[in-house]
């Protein structure tokens, strides 16, 4: 777009008012400060200002007596930049690591059966035991699901701070506890703190775990409901209120009604729900489309490799964590184990065509997403580097030779 500007402003993509401001506050203290370089000789101004042609140009004007302002130029508008969220990277992210650098934390809430491994669709009397889905065997792991909630949890916090651990919502019913506890020696919390210690995060792990009854087993429509109240117990514990909440759940036991109860109550502190979509037929059917609840992201997913392209684009992970999660997933597949490897002593489960399949179509996914994050970092790498010579032109060009108006090309 095309657009004039009035004599003496500099052209700035930065968005926000408040960065526009800083920007001209820094453009005038600093025209001050060189006002003893333009009130020199005009002999004196030409041997010293460079003509900005090439490489030439820069070189003479980073060895001449005004560098330092030019050095101190470009660092503040790194810094303006960065606290304005300048490109997609800062409109994108501003979100997840925007709040951590306010105070906040987030928290990973994940189900266990259908949402982590797999319940195999086994039923008892008719009623299913733990959950619908028969693509992976019962008590198989998806590939990634470890994976995935470390990223969360640990992406935009600062060094030196510790992510919040995972809390867990399960139907598990509390009565028979004696068998179905998740205890730290049981395999599901062994492998999360194996995750997180193959990580470099150690301590990290299963946290909190909130637990169903009988009476939702019995009467398995009440599965929502609790996992909400569970939710609101958990809320509690947070008692100065700067938690905020992404939920993995699956469609097989209610855990959509429980997160959009959640969000219905909690708006401002539910980030995202994320919803393994699993299904007791074959092939499965394709997953619902994404939507919005009161502004919160309702996310389907088949595989985590899919669910770490969709958190990526929501600024809940990075590009490093999509990685990361498409290389485990890859490993869990083709290796048939886990992160504590469970796999031995057992035989291990070939992945199915089928899975494969979901896993590599989502992998193709990942890679256009890193594609267009690594585009879009260099071309914002580029556009400052303009606005940075820009500015730097603007400010040698000596009074008497400034045009009235220049016309500008915002991208």
């Amino acid at each position: 777009m095309l657009k004039q500007q009035k004599r003496g402003h500099m052209s700035c993509c930065l968005p926000g008012c408040v960065s526009r401001r800083l920007i001209c506050l820094l453009v005038s203290s600093t025209v001050l400060g060189a006002a003893g370089y333009f009130g020199t000789s005009a002999s004196l101004r030409q041997r010293h200002a460079p003509d900005f042609a090439g490489f030439q140009g820069t070189k003479r004007l980073l060895s001449s007596p005004n560098h330092k302002i030019v050095t101190s130029i470009g660092a503040a508008i790194t810094s303006i930049e960065k606290m304005a969220g300048n490109g997609e990277d800062g409109k994108k992210t501003g979100r997840a690591s925007g709040d951590v650098r306010s105070g906040r934390i987030l928290q990973v809430i994940t189900d266990i059966d259908d949402t982590v491994k797999s319940s195999g669709g086994l039923r008892l009397m008719g009623m299913a035991l733990g959950g619908i889905d028969t693509q992976y065997k019962r008590g198989q792991y998806y590939p990634g699901a470890f994976q995935f909630a470390l990223e969360l949890s640990r992406f935009g916090v600062p060094e030196g701070r510790e992510p919040a651990r995972v809390a867990v919502l399960t139907a598990r019913a509390r009565e028979f506890k004696f068998a179905l506890e998740l205890k730290p020696s049981h395999k599901v919390c062994r492998t999360y703190a194996a995750a997180g210690a193959n990580n470099g995060v150690e301590g990290w792990g299963v946290g909190t775990v909130l637990y169903g009854s009988v009476k939702e087993w019995v009467c398995q429509s009440r599965k929502g409901l609790r996992k909400f109240r569970n939710f609101e117990a958990l809320r509690a514990q947070d008692r100065l209120d700067r938690t905020d909440y992404v939920f993995v759940g699956d469609t097989g036991e209610l855990d959509l009604q429980a997160g959009e109860s959640m969000i219905r109550k909690y708006p401002s502190r539910i980030k995202a729900l994320f919803m393994h979509y699993v299904s007791e037929s074959r092939p499965s059917p394709p997953p619902p489309r994404d939507r919005t609840l009161l502004d919160v992201p309702v996310i389907y997913f088949r595989t985590y490799v899919g669910a770490a392209v969709k958190a990526a684009e929501l600024g809940l992970l990075g590009p490093s964590g999509v990685e990361a999660v498409v290389a485990r997933t890859l490993e869990e597949i083709e290796g048939g184990g886990s992160a504590t490897g469970e796999g031995k002593g057992r035989r291990k489960r070939k992945a199915t065509a089928e899975q494969v399949a979901e896993v590599m179509a989502d992998i193709a996914l990942a890679e256009a997403f890193m594609g267009r994050s690594k585009a879009g970092k260099e071309g914002r790498k580029q556009r400052r580097g303009e606005e940075a010579l820009e500015l730097v032109r603007e400010l040698f060009r000596p009074p008497d030779t400034r045009l009235p108006a220049r016309v500008s090309v915002r991208r």
